[in-house]
């Protein structure tokens, strides 16, 4: 029986093997897709590649970045940022967030995002482009003076930036800046302290009091209080630099008088 040639049965085997799609790809044969707009090819190839290769940060950007609704492309790209932090594309995922949140109105978050990038990655060309959007949301926000402090350092850190014409025209358009207001110093207190002696809803009764400390050569005078719809008149006896002096003061006129006062600070 005549044998059939080994060659010939490793042939028919390797054709009998279905089709197999290539599962590498390159970002320059994702970008060719993106140029001619065939999106629907290139989305199917990233998804082919992500299955093959699910630890490649070029496929996860291109997954993330080629997916129709935003609101499942940011948790990709916030996936993106934690796995592959130090790759060029964790970089472009934490801006494609800022554009994410600016896009929103979300000018806080956005701001956030775009800082992260610059202090993150200074050396990336996108550190530049970032700091711009972080001054443009103080600008929108409204917070104007901060706004021009930082688009003013801006312009003088990146003169030739393609964003630094957009920075000058945002600088021209905020508001002036009103003129420093000169305060105005006033006149601090001079504190002092008394004894009050007694405290009277008739107020004959707080100047009868007043007479007694009067004719015993003390230097008295009534102050009128209010306690919401209530009057009342405070007897103040005495005027003292310290507490420690009135209070000294105080026991005295209780031992002489048989009055207990309390001491209180004035402001004159």
């Amino acid at each position: 029986m005549q044998k059939f040639p080994w060659f010939l049965c490793a042939c028919l085997f390797v054709m009998l093997l279905p089709a197999v799609v290539p599962a590498q790809i390159s970002e320059s044969e994702i970008l060719s897709l993106l140029a001619a707009n065939d999106l629907t090819t290139a989305r199917a190839r990233v998804q082919e590649a992500r299955r093959q290769s699910p630890n490649s940060a070029l496929v996860a950007y291109y997954s993330a970045f080629l997916d129709e609704n935003a609101e499942t492309a940011l948790p990709k790209f916030q996936e993106l940022i934690k796995k592959f932090s130090s790759s060029e594309y964790a970089v472009r995922a934490q801006y494609r967030v800022g554009q994410y949140y600016f896009a929103r109105g979300s000018y806080h978050r956005a701001r956030e995002a775009y800082l992260a990038l610059a202090q993150a990655h200074p050396g990336s060309p996108l550190a530049a482009t970032a700091e711009y959007h972080a001054a443009k949301a103080l600008a929108i926000l409204g917070e104007n003076a901060q706004a021009r402090e930082e688009l003013t350092a801006f312009v003088e850190k990146y003169p030739e930036a393609p964003m630094t014409a957009f920075a000058r025209e945002d600088l021209e358009s905020l508001p002036k800046a009103p003129p420093a207001k000169t305060e105005r110093k006033t006149k601090s207190p001079k504190i002092s302290y008394t004894v009050q002696t007694g405290a009277f809803t008739q107020k004959s009764n707080a100047v009868s009091q007043q007479k007694i400390f009067n004719k015993a050569g003390y230097k008295t005078e009534i102050n009128e209080k209010r306690d919401g719809n209530k009057k009342y008149y405070a007897v103040w006896v005495g005027k003292f630099s310290s507490r420690e002096d009135a209070r000294a003061f105080a026991d005295k006129l209780n031992r002489k008088h048989k009055v207990k006062g309390s001491v209180v600070q004035r402001e004159d």
